[in-house]
This record gives C-alpha cells, structure tokens and sequence, in this order.
C-alpha cells in the first residue's frame, strides 16, 4: 500500500508540472443577501503537455488583529474547460459561506515556462490572491468580463482592456503588479529577478484599464496586474492577477475611425444597430455589460433591451497574431417615454379610441390609457411611437370624430383640450412622484425625461389655441397632416417602412 501511495503522489506532481501555468485570475461573487459567496478560479495554460488539474485548492485566510491568518482550504472542481488564443481555459468553482470580516485568497501552484522577463522562471511558483471583504450589505468582487489576450506583434503598438466591472457599483481601478512567486509571512513576492514590461517597449496601464505595449523583442513575457475596488472612497478589495504574453512578428487590426463615444435618442424602439470599419482582423466582438448583443457580422451588431442611461463598452479586434481593444460609450437620452412607471397589480388599458385593450401594456405600442381600479387614470407612451406624434395623433382622432362639434362651438373645444392638458400635466406630476428614478442613470435624466414632454404638451396647447381661432379651411389643412402622420405612424406600428413617409 506504501508503493501505490508513493506512485500516486509522483503522478499528480508530474501532471502539475507538466502544464505550465500562464495566467489566471479569481472572483468573489455574493448571492444576494445571503451569506454564500461563490468563489472561481480561471486559469491559462501551456497546450503542451499533460492538461491541468481537475481540481484545485485556494488557501483562505482571514484579517484578525490587523494580519492575515490562515483560515481553512478551500477546494474547487473544474467546470468548464476551452481554449483562448492558442492556449487552454479551465474554470474551477465552489462557494464557501462566510461571517463579516476582511478574507484573502491564495493559489499557488508550480510551474512556470521559460519567461524572457524572468531568468529563473523554470524554478519559481505561480501565485494569484484575491482580498474580499464580506459585510451585511452585499459585495462582490470586480468581474473580469474579456480575458486579456495572449499574443502581440513585436514593432506594433496595441491596446488591450483589462475589462472589470462591479455587479454593486464600486469604483474600479486596475494598475500593473509583478509576476508573483509565492505568499510568504503575509506578502506576495515576486519572481526574482523579474524586469517589468516597460523594458521591452514603451508600457503604460490605465486606472480603467487600458493596457498599452509596444514591445521591441520577441519572446514569452510574464507580468501581473491589481484590480483595486473601492467603496465610498476607501478600498475593500483588491484582485491579483497574473499574465503571460507572447510577443512574436505578425500584423494587428485596427480601427480607423473608433466609435469612442455616440449619444442616441432612440425613437423608433429600445434596440440599436451598430456598424463598425475594422481593418486586418480574423474575429470580433462587441461588449456591453447589461446589453443583450447580438454579432450580426465580424462588423455589425445589434443592440436591445436599452434603456436611459450610459453604457461603458468594448470593441475587440483580433488576429491570428495580436488584436486592438477600444473602449465604447453608449449615452441613450430616450426611448419609449415614461412607460417605466411601476404599474399596480389590477388595471385596464384602452386605446385612443377607448376601445378595451386588456390588462396588460406588454407588446403595445402607441398611445394608450390606463385605468386603475380605484378610477385614476394614466397616459403612457409605449413601444416605438415618440411622444410628440402620440399626442398628434390623439388629437387627430378627437378632430375626425368631433369636426362638427369643433366647428360649432370652437370656445367649448378649447377649454376641453385645455382640461385634457391639465389632466396630462397633473398625471404626469404624479408619475414623477412615484416613479422609481433608481431605473434611470439619475433624477435628472428622468426629470428631463418628464420636461421633454411637458414642453410638448405646452406645444399642443399653443397649436390647439391657434386652431380655435381659425376657419374651417384651416381645420381642414390640419386634418390633411395628420392624416399624412396616420400613415406615418401606421408604418411604424407595423414595421411597413413603405408606408413611413410624409
């Protein structure tokens, strides 16, 4: 029984050994309120070889008396396993359920390669932690949302994003660190002799995380960089992660004309397609946390789901031997209006005409009036109608059915639109009450949100003022056009773009 003990143990150090280890990196995920955190470990590594383990362990330790100290092991079990340029992927996972306090954990594990930027790198460890602090309100650590890319042309400057974002909102900040060895008495060491990135080429990391290299000499380079994340102005945690890129000749893509920033005011819908000329490239992606993003082409995407806000992103080109990273921000200033209102459980929804429409405003789209069940009554504008041609149209249908009236008693019809107006301000006053601004980037987006439409409704005041004073041939004039905005809006409606125009 003592040999088969021994053999064993010489197999699972062969099979550690004999996959380098590249790159990797940890996170911290809390599920909700509760006290499990999920714990992952993503790890790259050398192709050659015997594949990685298929189980890892992470060493936890806990501040107490202000150091850290060993807790407990934590094991994980690989869940998904791929590759990513050239290189493999694994993924290990577990969830530990933890008390409030500040927890640090440490993988280490040999081997390394051969690194140009370290000469003893053949006989030192490769070591990542990751500090996290567990408290009553919920936190997570900074998610890595693209992995940094493995290769780059020696004589080409590029960039690439170090993509982190915090599920609760924290302040980011990402900075380079070291190629670290071991953890020793509550410090994280680095490999020695190591020479940083900047020796090799002009090298500058970005507190957002833009890492730019224009490396000079071809080889293999290993190098670590931090994910600091802060709330209200003091640190909570911080990620160490590790990297090995491979510099060698090629050609990298680029974008002439970056989308760095668009703002879009997006009244034909929630969705967006976006078109980008990128040169020299093999594949593409788009990135939009919190945006359903749809590749439609190596340069085309569509974006749906949107909603008032502003939206960081990432566009990635890559080839067979580098790619180039650009940050994107999208700023929506509108899209369906005021429909983000928090209906009550019980109400009936009726067209303009007020015919009944059902109890539901899912999958309308147009002008339409909600009755609650104790009589208030709210105007919405849904789907892919601005708000403008809503209220036209409105009127519009108003007019065909009451010409004969308008003509009669044009004083009467005034002071009814009048007290249709106030109904719609005073409605909207209320929304602004009960609305739940936390759905808009903040108060102020929404307030214009409510103004916007506030000054057109003074707008159609003016016009209705103007129509009360005016002859039949005018009115005849002004049921033409919006006749011309019926089928207009008919178009829309039925995404018949034949039938949009006038």
């Amino acid at each position: 029984m003592k040999k088969l003990l021994v053999v064993l143990a010489l197999a699972l150090g062969f099979n550690l050994s004999a996959s380098h280890l590249l790159g990797g990196y940890t996170q911290a995920i809390q599920r909700g309120y509760s006290d499990t955190v999920d714990i992952t470990v993503t790890l790259f590594t050398d192709p050659q070889g015997i594949s990685g383990p298929t189980s890892l362990t992470l060493t936890e330790y806990k501040l107490t008396n202000g150091f850290y100290q060993q807790n407990t092991t934590v094991s994980l079990t690989q869940q998904v396993t791929s590759t990513w340029q050239g290189v493999n992927v694994a993924i290990y996972s577990g969830y530990r359920v933890l008390t409030a306090g500040d927890y640090r954990y440490v993988y280490t594990n040999c081997c390394r390669g051969i690194h140009t930027n370290a000469a003893s790198s053949m006989n030192s460890s490769f070591t990542m932690g990751l500090d996290y602090k567990k408290s009553s309100v919920p936190n997570s650590a900074p998610i890595i949302v693209n992995p940094l890319p493995i290769n780059w042309v020696t004589g080409d400057t590029a960039t690439s994003i170090l993509f982190a974002v915090d599920p609760d909102g924290d302040s980011v900040m990402v900075e380079k660190d070291d190629a670290l060895n071991q953890y020793a008495n509550g410090v994280f060491v680095p490999l020695a002799p190591f020479s940083q990135l900047g020796n090799y080429g002009t090298y500058y990391v970005d507190a957002n995380g833009a890492i730019t290299w224009g490396p000079t000499t071809n080889g293999q380079f290993a190098t670590g960089y931090k994910i600091s994340e802060y709330r209200n102005g003091s640190l909570i945690g911080v990620n160490r992660i590790q990297q090995v890129y491979i510099t060698q000749p090629g050609s990298t893509p680029n974008v002439p004309v970056p989308p760095v920033a668009f703002t879009q005011d997006l009244l034909n819908g929630d969705s967006l397609y976006v078109s980008v000329l990128i040169n020299n490239y093999t594949s593409t992606s788009l990135t939009f946390p919190g945006v359903n993003v749809t590749q439609a082409s190596n340069t085309t995407w569509n974006l749906t789901d949107l909603q008032v806000g502003t939206y960081k992103g990432v566009l990635r080109a890559s080839s067979n031997s580098s790619n180039n990273d650009y940050f994107v921000t999208l700023i929506v200033n509108s899209t369906i209006g005021i429909e983000e209102l928090e209906l009550p459980i019980t109400y009936k929804v009726y067209d303009w005409y007020g015919r009944y429409m059902g109890n539901s405003l899912e999958g309308l789209k147009g002008f339409y009036i909600v009755k609650y069940k104790n009589m208030e009554i709210y105007y919405f504008i849904t789907g892919i109608l601005s708000t403008f041609v809503a209220i036209l149209l409105y009127q519009y249908n108003k007019i065909l059915t009451s010409n004969k009236w308008i003509q009669r008693n044009q004083k009467n019809n005034t002071e009814a639109y009048e007290q249709w107006i106030e109904m719609t301000t005073k409605a909207l006053d209320e929304i602004r009450e009960k609305i739940n601004t936390d759905q808009y980037a903040d108060a102020a987006t929404f307030n214009r949100e409510v103004n916007a439409v506030s000054t057109r409704i003074n707008a159609v005041e003016s016009q209705i003022n103007t129509l009360a004073k005016k002859e039949e041939n005018d009115v005849k004039k002004l049921e033409d056009g919006l006749k011309q905005i019926t089928v207009y809006i008919k178009g829309v409606v039925e995404d018949a773009t034949d039938n949009r125009g006038y």
